[in-house]
């Protein structure tokens, strides 16, 4: 049993509520994905946000939530990470998305690292609570659980999916 496995029903069971095998698709997750910039970055993650979701969701606002939110401050929160986010009005639940870059992308990282992973996230307008809760539960495991290393060794978009919704815990009965 890893640390991961051996931690993440204690420390992380206020999270429940929010779980990423719920927020996240392997149908949302691209690896090798090359782009030249910020904004094609944006663009091509706002495209599997937008497609492949329940809801429905028009791919350009959720470019211009997401670059919105960019231009507030930048997103990238170090070792090659990016969390873009946003809030949008037409959507009921939490959608993520993954990319793992091909190249890594500068980018106002806070420690000038470039950025080769992007987990993004839109949110219902009004979800506050559950936004800061999936920001939260990202930067942990991040943090924590080493999840960017285990997402960039994934071999499967399948895989990278797994890594994530280990951070939930055991599935509830």
């Amino acid at each position: 049993m890893d640390e991961l496995e051996s931690h993440r029903s204690r420390d992380l069971s206020a999270a429940r509520e929010v779980r990423f095998a719920d927020v996240f698709s392997p149908d949302r997750i691209q690896i090798g994905i090359k782009v030249s910039s910020a904004k094609r970055m944006l663009e091509v993650v706002s495209g599997l946000l937008a497609n492949n979701s329940d809801d429905a969701v028009d791919e350009d606002v959720v470019f211009r939530t997401l670059l919105e939110r960019e231009h507030l401050g930048s997103t990238c929160v170090g070792n090659g990470v990016a969390l873009p986010h946003g809030r949008l009005d037409n959507i009921q639940t939490p959608i993520g998305a993954i990319m793992c870059m091909e190249t890594p992308l500068k980018m106002d990282a806070i420690d000038d690292k470039p950025v080769d992973l992007v987990c993004a996230l839109v949110v219902p307008a009004n979800a506050r609570d559950e936004h800061i809760e999936l920001l939260r539960k990202l930067a942990e495991g991040i943090e924590r659980y080493s999840l960017d290393h285990r997402i960039r060794n994934a071999a499967s978009c399948s895989e990278v999916y797994l890594e994530l919704a280990k951070l939930d815990g055991p599935a509830p009965i």
